[in-house]
């Protein structure tokens, strides 16, 4: 374990802190781990002299050896004397220093048992008990990200090391600054080969310290990478994106200020985009687009557009929407916080109508361009602020009645929004299917609707993000009539999907 374990002193080559040690008197010390921390399973507890103490990587009933600094109750990992049978050897060689994964030293089977359970525990805190809970819905454990946003460092010249030198990777799990990588191991095979080969080019561009970031994403067949530079790109820094872009078939976009610039710089396959704003048309915005096959759907987007990052685990979340909500062609459905059409082009399929409700009327305009290349017409779009007191005031009580509604919120929940659906529209769906990516204001905006006479007929979580702490959920809620109980059988037992 020591070659992956959490050590600040391994890592401090890429820290600001100059490689500096800690001052702090350390003790070594021995323990069997009790359990995993209620709510960062990365975190075993052991109790030593009395003092709770979390052990990053350790696993309930280990024998480990760890040390720690006097006044901290975090220690570091040494040595596994005896190991869980749920322990695995992650297939990363910076696990421990690079902030992304915290999972890795589990099992792919542990870690679905233990996060499914810690949400459901959460739920219950609140009052909330799912009539039925269905396994996780699961797919591949690794190379499953479709985008990810690596920093990129230019390390000056100094006395404790040479300068000069571009590093491009992620935020560093222990101390200021960045872990470079070759490879990620969650990362999409098609866009895992480039962290080398972008820090190489940017080293030698002229701007090499004014970018601070790159952004690499792909959808079904395109890729693309999205380069941040605070200065302007001299005639040789574009002559060697483009050779680095033809080179590794990269759609290659730049942005020199706000979302506004963000410009298509290459293209592989001579792609030109529409001029912005962006026209609502049956032609595609971006190269970039996944498909929902299912139910004969194809979403376009741009770089800084959000999708979720594992398509294969989307697909199976939005199949789940789709059959909780029992659609007809009689249902009108609401859909909150839809961004590009994610679970509203699908619904459409099968519903009367859809109206989708989202912030950004760019991200609307999009929205309705991908509804027309998929040929659907029974869709609306509108913009809105939900998350403001003062939103939703264009949707006249009882003007349009919605018996079905899907809801997809941040990770602050949507409690602001119900609460005005339901005072001030009056608002009562048949059903609600809720996507959550946060346990906590799950539990609560569902202990709210309870009050609003809805049941919590379902629910399950979704392993959207391998290896990391995150967890995905989704619930199916339905109005029930008072003196009327839930028919909906006693919940399950988990095991994965």
């Amino acid at each position: 374990f020591a070659a992956y374990s959490a050590n600040a002193g391994d890592a401090s080559q890429f820290s600001d802190d100059g490689g500096k040690k800690d001052k702090e008197i350390v003790f070594v010390a021995k323990a069997v781990v009790d359990r995993l921390d209620e709510l960062d399973p990365s975190q075993g507890v052991v109790h030593h002299e009395g003092v709770k103490i979390e052990v990053f990587g350790a696993l309930p009933g280990e024998e480990i050896s760890f040390t720690r600094p006097v006044k901290k109750r975090n220690a570091t990992l040494v040595e596994v004397m005896k190991a869980s049978e749920h322990r695995a050897l992650p297939r990363c060689g910076v696990y421990g220093r690079c902030g992304g994964c915290s999972l890795m030293h589990m099992t792919h089977e542990k870690q679905l048992e233990v996060k499914h359970q810690l949400a459901l525990d959460v739920l219950r805190q609140e009052g909330v008990e799912p009539a039925e809970v269905l396994p996780p819905l699961h797919a591949q454990q690794y190379g499953y990200r479709h985008s990810a946003r690596p920093n990129v460092r230019h390390l000056e010249d100094r006395e404790d090391r040479v300068g000069g030198k571009v590093l491009v990777g992620f935020r560093h799990k222990w101390v200021m600054g960045s872990q470079p990588v070759d490879r990620c191991a969650v990362l999409a095979e098609p866009i895992n080969s480039f962290f080398q080969d972008a820090a190489d080019v940017i080293n030698r561009m002229s701007v090499r310290d004014k970018v601070p970031t790159v952004e690499v994403m792909m959808g079904d067949t395109e890729k693309a990478l999205l380069l941040r530079h605070l200065s302007p790109l001299s005639s040789q820094d574009k002559r060697l994106l483009t050779e680095f872009a033809r080179a590794q078939g990269f759609h290659l976009y730049t942005q020199a200020e706000g979302i506004d610039s963000i410009k298509l710089f290459y293209s592989p396959t001579g792609f030109v985009p529409s001029a912005p704003p962006v026209e609502v048309s049956a032609e595609p915005f971006s190269p970039l687009f996944y498909t929902l096959p299912n139910h004969g759907v194809k979403i376009h987007f741009n770089p800084t557009d959000f999708i979720q990052v594992n398509s294969e685990v989307n697909r199976k979340l939005v199949d789940q929407a789709i059959e909780f909500l029992e659609l007809t062609k009689k249902d009108r459905v609401l859909d909150l916080f839809c961004g590009l059409g994610n679970f509203t082009l699908p619904v459409a399929r099968y519903a009367k109508s859809v109206m989708g409700v989202e912030w950004q009327e760019y991200t609307v305009q999009k929205a309705r361009t991908n509804a027309l290349i998929s040929g659907l017409t029974n869709v609306t779009f509108h913009s809105d602020d939900l998350l403001n007191p003062k939103g939703l005031r264009w949707l006249k009580p009882g003007k349009v009645q919605f018996n079905k509604m899907v809801i997809d919120p941040p990770r602050s929940g949507a409690i602001a929004v119900l609460e005005r659906l339901f005072a001030e529209h009056g608002m009562r769906p048949d059903r609600i299917v809720y996507v959550s990516c946060n346990p906590e204001t799950l539990a609560r905006d569902l202990a709210f609707l309870q009050t609003q006479g809805y049941a919590t007929e379902k629910m399950r979580t979704a392993d959207m993000f391998p290896n990391t702490n995150h967890i995905e959920s989704i619930a199916l809620l339905q109005h029930i009539e008072p003196n009327r109980k839930s028919t909906t059988r006693p919940a399950a037992a988990a095991g994965a999907q």
